[in-house]
């Protein structure tokens, strides 16, 4: 509590994050790493401080120590890091770093991939039926991450969200996997062509 008045009756309470000693006319914000409740006389250490390595403000983590990663403001112990392949589709090749026990989801997403063009001979001209003689093609959607180039199992799904109890991957609550992997991105036919260029 503060007095900001000299001769006032009544102290003020401190909002959350702030505290104040005897005497006070104004409230102190809480050093980095600590907090308080409304009201409080002192700040006290933040739930969320194994692992840090170093703070913002209050207990909004900026940094944590080697071996974790920073997840949801909190600090979690690294499973993998995986290189995301594309595989041929559109995109660039990228990385994340998978916490682990924790169910992440890859946000950045290659798309189609240019399939072999489709023609069909009729009466001299290669043509596709309601193409009016245009090329037709049948496009190639992504279809996840798997384990390998070809083959392989599937580990995140064409939303980019993992697939739990994927055996040595993932278990009904999330990342079990230690050490870095590479993960490709595999693509699946959309079914029904379509008329014209294929991009």
């Amino acid at each position: 509590y503060y007095q900001p008045n000299s001769g006032a009756t009544s102290c003020l309470p401190c909002a959350a994050g702030y505290t104040s000693g005897r005497g006070a006319t104004s409230c102190r914000l809480c050093d980095a790493g600590t907090t308080s409740s409304a009201g409080a006389s002192s700040c006290s250490s933040c739930t969320n401080n194994a692992h840090v390595s170093t703070w913002s403000s209050g207990c909004n983590i900026a940094s944590c120590n080697s071996g974790y990663t920073l997840s949801n403001n909190e600090c979690k112990l690294i499973g993998s890091i995986a290189t995301l392949r594309v595989n041929g589709g559109r995109g660039s090749d990228s990385s994340i770093t998978i916490p682990y026990g924790e169910s992440p989801k890859i946000t950045s997403l290659p798309s189609h991939t240019k399939d072999a063009v489709t023609w069909e001979w009729f009466r001299g001209l290669y043509w596709c039926e309601g193409c009016s003689g245009k090329m037709c093609h049948v496009r190639n959607y992504f279809d996840g991450y798997w384990t390998a180039a070809e083959g392989g199992t599937k580990v995140f799904n064409n939303n980019g969200d993992l697939i739990k109890n994927v055996s040595g991957y993932s278990n009904s609550t999330g990342w079990i996997k230690k050490g870095n992997i590479t993960l490709y991105a595999h693509y699946a036919s959309s079914g029904p062509y379509d008329c014209g260029d294929p991009w």
